[in-house]
């Protein structure tokens, strides 16, 4: 009796140990010799507490149903010009711009706005035209440069992940090679755990069984993209694109990671490189705030979620993206034509005052959407 009670107490403790080691390899990925600075976001990241950042992105306005939808009124009646001022918008930033040309500008803004007047209005000196084509030229120039960095580390990005894939993989075979070694009868071992913990007289013990609860993982980045795309209107794999571009360490990022970042309230940590970048733009999809404070709701409004939306949320923030895009889209169908697609993905990248000219930088962007929603 007593060498059942040692064996059941040493097998014990084998297999906890298993099992301690089998999840810090899980979560660790194993050692390898390509470190996670390997895969940094190519997104520029600013060096800000991130306590401050939290709070920060937590406390973005964002505005009501109702107010939406007057603010898209007003957008549809702008570029405006008077004699006493005029008035622009930036479908890049989410910005409006005044330049005020006499003394009753302020009385002529006051009655223009009688329905409904923008907090995140900008007074310029200049022509408006001209003040938000020198900001989204800073913008776009910003991003060629991010997406010339990134060709130079999207190679290393695929090897790191392969490498991390592998080396779980391997994980998982030496520990059950450990198993057969631990149980085999070529090793001294028994073939069953009940084999092992039987007495003396061959009455193995009642059956014991090690039970490692399983993660749901019911929630994948792609069913997020349908989620929100057949609700909206916008197809998914456009959204896939988009986010590809915007925010490519989140393509790969695995499933109990997205379903982390995506519970209402939460969102990806002020550590992560597509949390804010140096020109201000937040989030899985990259919204400035402006923009965001148009389309946040799009999770409530279309998703029937009654949780305050979260721009570094990435449930949330697909779905504002969704809604951006099918707007600028025009359609109201699902199956996007190429001038659609190339219309939605212009505005979201380089602003749709652009669409007639757009940077090589945006027809790359939109090659690489175009390619993912056709595939």
């Amino acid at each position: 009796m007593n060498r059942v009670k040692i064996a059941i107490f040493f097998s014990l403790i084998v297999l906890i140990g298993l099992i301690a080691v089998s999840i810090f390899l899980a979560q660790s990925g194993g050692k390898n010799n390509l470190t996670k600075d390997v895969i940094k976001p190519v997104i520029e990241e600013t060096k800000t507490d991130p306590s401050k950042l939290l709070n920060e992105t937590k406390n973005l306005p964002i505005l009501t149903e109702e107010d939406a939808d007057k603010n898209f009124q007003l957008q549809d009646k702008i570029p405006y010009i008077s004699q006493d001022f005029e008035l622009g918008y930036s479908d890049l930033t989410g910005k409006y711009y005044v330049y005020k040309k006499t003394p009753k500008a302020d009385a002529q803004l006051n009655k223009f706005f009688s329905d409904f007047k923008p907090s995140n209005l900008n007074v310029v000196n200049k022509n408006v035209a001209q003040a938000i084509n020198e900001e989204e030229l800073k913008i776009i120039d910003f991003n060629s440069s991010i997406e010339k960095e990134s060709i130079s580390k999207s190679d290393n990005t695929q090897d790191y992940e392969k490498v991390k894939e592998e080396n779980r993989k391997n994980n998982l075979q030496v520990l059950s090679k450990l198993f057969t070694q631990l149980f085999s009868p070529s090793t001294g071992g028994t073939d069953q755990l009940s084999d092992f913990l039987s007495n003396e007289d061959g009455e193995a013990t009642p059956n014991l069984e090690v039970l490692i609860p399983s993660v749901e993982t019911n929630l994948t980045l792609d069913g997020i993209f349908n989620e929100a795309g057949i609700k909206i209107g916008t197809p998914p794999k456009i959204l896939r694109g988009v986010m590809s571009r915007e925010c490519p360490p989140l393509i790969n990022l695995p499933n109990e990671k997205i379903i982390e970042y995506s519970k209402p309230g939460n969102g990806i940590p002020p550590t992560h490189g597509c949390y804010r970048n140096s020109i201000g733009v937040m989030g899985p999809m990259q919204f400035f705030p402006g923009l965001w404070s148009d389309y946040g709701r799009a999770v409530n409004r279309f998703g029937d979620y009654t949780h305050n939306p979260y721009i570094e949320n990435i449930r949330d923030a697909v779905y504002g993206a969704a809604w951006k895009l099918k707007r600028d889209s025009r359609t109201t169908d699902l199956n996007w034509t190429y001038d659609q697609v190339r219309r939605a993905v212009v505005c979201y990248n380089a602003g749709c005052g652009r669409l007639n000219n757009p940077p090589s930088s945006t027809l790359r962007y939109l090659e690489a959407v175009w390619n993912i929603y056709k595939s």
